[in-house]
């Protein structure tokens, strides 16, 4: 998470879950966006119940920590696109984190952001 942005941060949580996150400052700065769900663009085997999720999305997607460290792009297989999706404002929601009660008062800053009329939101 302190590298340069563009890259890809990969850790465990729990032993047993899998989370990626994209790095978006500078080296040494460490900041990141955690990437909890996804909605798949077009019919396949990804679904409501594989993807709504940190944990999920990573087992879904076979996203395990030999990506840690990465360039976002196509050696890595992951990459960020402009679809064009425009999302107005009023339809993105924005809350606390969920699932870090143990981080003290940070827990409720709104630093959660989603679509509020997706199912695939977790």
């Amino acid at each position: 998470m302190f590298g340069p942005a563009g890259r890809i941060y990969v850790y465990m949580i729990y032993g047993m879950h899998h989370c990626l996150n994209l790095v978006t400052a500078g080296q040494g700065e460490g900041e990141a966006v955690l990437i909890r769900a996804v909605e798949p663009l077009s019919a396949n085997e990804l679904n409501h119940q594989n993807t709504s999720g940190p944990g999920k999305l990573c087992r879904a997607l076979r996203i395990t920590k030999q990506l840690n460290g990465m360039k976002l792009g196509r050696v890595a297989g992951l990459w960020v696109e402009d679809r064009g999706l425009s999302i107005k404002p009023k339809n993105i929601g924005v809350s606390a984190r969920r699932g870090v009660a143990y981080a003290g008062k940070c827990a409720k800053y709104p630093w959660r952001f989603f679509i509020k009329s997706s199912d695939f939101v977790s």
